[in-house]
């Protein structure tokens, strides 16, 4: 059984969280998350046995599981959060979307995850043809599509609101995720002695005009409560994972007024406390 803590925040949101697996990544071993949507808790899990495939990486063969169904990879903590909100936003089932929990050793280390993502990184999303789709743009944008047929989560063809949230998708994984991660890795678990201080007030000037003064622009100079307007939307859902990343850095990156009540909006979101508020997850 796989099984892992989440009782205090981590080391590390993109290097180093703090998860301690009590076995590692097997390819013939299933891995499983719970996700309650209300009243109904759905299993998340690949349950078949590892069959070989080509790889470039490793040989002519090797075992990797085979997934029967459009299958998310997900390290807690990191960005793969984004796509594991959406799951829980809109109460995809497993047999729509699996969802496969790892910790982050499993992702540096096994050669299952090297051969389905190269560079070894999360979100990604493995297909019953063998396909895998990269990129956390990508990523949001498909499950949207595909999942959201409600459209509660983004606009539908023909809504006046869909080329901002197209931009918004854009600008906040190429630009504001980056921005916030330049801070990250400069201040997150290091002693005061060990910040370079001027670098970090750098990214600090940086981050303000990249995502700050972007939200103010964007949102309370238009009256807007949220990226598109009144309602909530995948948006949100990422500039929600960056301003908590910000605030993970203890670097004063939050001190808009209005940036921090549009954050706090966003932390109330039912899925977004049972994402991040979870005791453990088996």
């Amino acid at each position: 059984m796989l099984a892992f803590s989440l009782t205090t925040p981590p080391s590390g949101l993109l290097s180093q969280p703090l998860l301690h697996a009590r076995s590692p990544l097997c390819p013939s071993i299933p891995f499983r998350t719970r996700v309650s949507h209300g009243q109904s808790t759905f299993t998340h899990s690949i349950k078949t046995p590892s069959l070989p495939r080509h790889s470039p990486h490793h040989g002519p063969t090797m075992e990797v599981a085979t997934h029967h169904v459009p299958t998310l990879y997900h390290v807690p903590w990191f960005c793969s959060s984004v796509p594991y909100q959406l799951v829980l936003e809109l109460a995809i089932p497993p047999t729509s979307l699996d969802v496969i929990t790892i910790t982050e050793a499993q992702l540096r280390t096994s050669s299952e995850i090297e051969f389905l993502s190269p560079r070894r990184l999360v979100p990604f999303i493995a297909f019953p043809d063998g396909s895998v789709l990269l990129e956390l743009g990508a990523i949001v944008l498909y499950m949207c599509e595909t999942f959201d047929t409600e459209h509660t989560l983004h606009p539908p063809p023909g809504d006046p609101r869909r080329p901002r949230f197209f931009q918004g998708v854009v600008y906040a994984v190429a630009e504001a995720y980056r921005a916030v991660m330049d801070v990250f890795r400069e201040t997150f678990g290091k002693a005061d002695s060990g910040i370079n201080k001027p670098v970090v007030a750098k990214l600090r000037d940086r981050f303000s005009i990249v995502v700050v003064e972007h939200l103010v622009l964007e949102l309370e100079e238009q009256g807007r409560m949220y990226y598109l307007g009144d309602e909530f939307s995948a948006v949100d859902i990422l500039f929600g994972y960056i301003l908590m990343t910000a605030k993970c850095t203890d670097a004063g990156l939050l001190e808009n007024e209005f940036v921090r009540e549009y954050h706090d909006r966003i932390v109330e979101r039912p899925a977004y406390k049972e994402l991040f508020s979870r005791a453990s997850v088996r």
